[in-house]
């Protein structure tokens, strides 16, 4: 989807960039080209919206999904077996969707700019963004044959565990509080699917704030 809407060039030339106002109108056509800036302008905080309400709506899933896993290993450990193993190195995974987070973040302060933007351009180079690891390759004890590296339940829960830290601490330093300015934006230029979704990621951080003291 991304490459298909060119988002490159796209988060290039926003509203107020350069780019935009050095478009001038000539004398003969005055009407016709002031009319085609304000729809390219309007036209770019429309997609600016778009892309808002995709970031602010992958963040929520990101951490329903993560919160699921976690419910599940968590259940697993307090089940009595001891012994189980997973074997696809499933806390490898998760400490990879760490690293990814934290190397977006890193990259993002040489940037500048908005967080969505940054996510949108960040899927390129990070395809598994803000993607939570499947749980599969569960056994309650380890077994002779298997191939791969096993994993106790406990280090997968601790892999998990650093995994929601690092997405409270990716919310934490996203200082343009999107779901609030997004209210504004598609309210003005068009209908919300759901309003509800609008104060979704405010509620996610407020979630994320109570695990991180708790823990």
């Amino acid at each position: 989807m991304f490459s298909l809407l060119n988002v490159g060039a796209i988060s290039d030339s926003q509203p107020e960039s350069p780019l935009m106002e050095s478009i001038e109108p000539t004398n003969s056509f005055q009407p016709y080209i002031t009319l085609s800036k304000v729809l390219r302008k309007k036209m770019l905080r429309s997609i600016e919206s778009d892309f808002e309400l995709v970031y602010v709506g992958q963040t929520c899933l990101c951490w329903e999904a993560l919160h699921l896993q976690y419910l599940k290993v968590e259940a697993l450990a307090n089940s009595g077996f001891i012994k189980g193993v997973f074997h696809d190195n499933v806390a490898g995974k998760f400490q990879k969707f760490q690293v990814l987070l934290e190397r977006f973040m890193e990259d993002e302060r040489t940037k500048g700019r908005k967080r969505y933007w940054n996510y949108v351009q960040g899927r390129f180079s990070l395809k598994s963004l803000l993607q939570v690891p499947e749980i599969s390759g569960y056994y309650e004890e380890e077994r002779e044959g298997l191939t791969g590296q096993c994993t106790k339940i406990r280090d997968v829960l601790k892999a998990i565990e650093k995994s929601i830290n690092a997405l409270w601490l990716f919310l934490k330093t996203d200082n343009t509080e999107s779901w609030w300015k997004l209210r504004n934006i598609v309210w003005t230029f068009q209908t919300v699917e759901d309003p509800k979704d609008l104060k979704l990621l405010a509620d996610l951080k407020r979630g994320l704030q109570r695990v991180s003291l708790s823990s």
